[in-house]
């Protein structure tokens, strides 16, 4: 799906494409926590709630939306980031641009009774971009020159993904639908690392909350 899509976007000579949140002033930073919490849903209740995480970083990347790939942020060929933005909230947290890479294979002939056969794993960190904070409540923009991937050899596809590190307390550039845990078609899914992802550590577990929007948008070149 990834490589046609690619296709489809991208014709011969086509330009820079902006990928991720729109940062509308109508989805503001209003999650109000930090690394220090994860949303989770109450063992009886089932109900949202924040539990302790132990740790003062994370990083996290969206995962799309739930019934579509709308907003997922892996690159869709190869080529270049050119710029992002964040959006802060009332205390912003520290921030870093951080670009993970996966895999997955993809194979025609995969007879599921015979075992695995089809997988996908993401995310190991490869790149950590400078540390700044965004203003409050306001768009913070920066440009970036980062070659990124997504080539395919034989029926294994590599590709890149998009996310940030968060580093010390302050709030996450989150915005909440307010509800979670129900995976309503549409809602956006923001996934979690906890502590941050260190270059060249690959990170399978993860956290995966719906109904939070990660305020982030990035500007691709696409590159032969």
């Amino acid at each position: 799906m990834l490589v046609v899509s690619a296709a489809l976007l991208f014709p011969a000579g086509a330009g820079a494409v902006t990928f991720g949140s729109s940062l509308s002033p109508n989805r503001p930073s209003n999650a109000g926590f930090g690394c220090e919490s994860m949303l989770r849903p109450n063992p009886f209740t089932n109900q949202p709630e924040l539990q302790p995480t132990g740790h003062s970083t994370c990083s996290l990347r969206s995962n799309g939306r739930v019934g579509s790939n709308a907003n997922w942020s892996g690159v869709p060929r190869n080529g270049r980031i050119v710029s992002y933005a964040v959006r802060g909230g009332r205390n912003p947290a520290r921030v870093r641009l951080t670009v993970f890479t996966g895999s997955a294979t993809f194979d025609p002939e995969f007879d599921p009774d015979e075992g695995p056969g089809n997988d996908y794993n993401c995310c190991t960190a490869r790149y950590h971009g400078p540390i700044f904070r965004p203003p409050v409540g306001r768009i913070a923009r920066r440009t970036a020159n980062i070659r990124v991937y997504n080539f395919r050899r034989g029926i294994r596809l590599y590709f890149d993904v998009v996310g940030l590190t968060v580093l010390g307390r302050g709030s996450l550039p989150l915005f909440t639908q307010r509800r979670h845990f129900g995976f309503e078609n549409g809602s956006a899914i923001t996934t979690f690392y906890y502590p941050f992802a260190r270059l060249r550590e690959p990170r399978p577990e993860s956290n995966a909350v719906d109904g939070l929007e990660l305020l982030m948008r990035w500007t691709f070149v696409p590159t032969r």
